[in-house]
């Protein structure tokens, strides 16, 4: 349940909100195992828009969405309307995101109907990746951060799913999602992450495909799992 546009950080009671998400690849900042390290080069490339991984990357989740895995073709339905999750600095056209080049891939592969770009970033924030402790931006500031600028195409499916190229506590996609439930009520919200942050766990692959939610817990995301 996502709230309202009246929804206030504020508040003393925060309000009781969740989104469904889904991820495809682990990513493991301090692992040692062969596969963290590969994970960290595979983060590297994806940030840096590397066109051929993201290519790479968004078939092996179209494969995913054939059927070949169910719990994750079950996320996946190809009337989503997929909506990249705006960088970090203002007034960056969000058609020339890594974001944006990771939902257009996507829709290739299978996983979604178009990509629409009616998300924006109106006030820049501090990269959360590169942040210090204590100075990743709150769920609040992301909120206030981002705008629906412009409609959705009439002829666009009723349902949204956000697209985004690393999770680690959810509170991007979380803002994100609160501010698209403002402009559309009504329709169903789901978020999707290549790469899920594992901080602290070795992992011995990297396709690591998970299902789960993103809560709102003190005013602050929480990923599960």
């Amino acid at each position: 349940m996502l709230p309202s546009a009246s929804w206030n950080a504020e508040a003393h009671a925060p309000p009781s909100l969740e989104l469904a998400f889904a991820s495809g690849f682990a990513y493991a900042p301090r692992g040692s195992t062969p596969a963290a390290t590969l994970s960290r080069k595979l983060g590297a490339l994806i940030k840096d828009g590397d066109p051929y991984w993201i290519g790479a990357c968004a078939r092996r989740v179209g494969r995913a969405c054939q059927g070949a895995e169910p719990d994750i073709a079950a996320f996946f339905d190809p009337n989503d309307l997929l909506v990249p999750v705006p960088g970090c600095r203002a007034g960056c056209p969000v058609a020339q995101s890594v974001t944006r080049q990771l939902a257009e891939r996507l829709v290739a592969s299978g996983a979604g109907a178009a990509v629409w770009c009616g998300l924006a970033r109106v006030r820049a924030v501090v990269k959360s990746a590169t942040a210090a402790c204590g100075r990743r931006p709150s769920l609040h500031t992301q909120w206030a951060s981002l705008r629906v600028v412009e409609r959705a195409p009439v002829h666009a499916p009723a349902q949204f799913l956000l697209i985004d190229d690393v999770v680690t506590r959810g509170t991007t996609l979380l803002a994100a999602a609160m501010r698209l439930r403002e402009a559309y009520p009504h329709a169903p919200i789901r978020g999707f992450a290549l790469l899920r942050t594992l901080g602290g766990t070795e992992i011995e692959r990297l396709w690591l495909p998970c299902r789960g939610l993103i809560r709102c817990r003190r005013q602050a995301a929480l990923r599960l799992p």
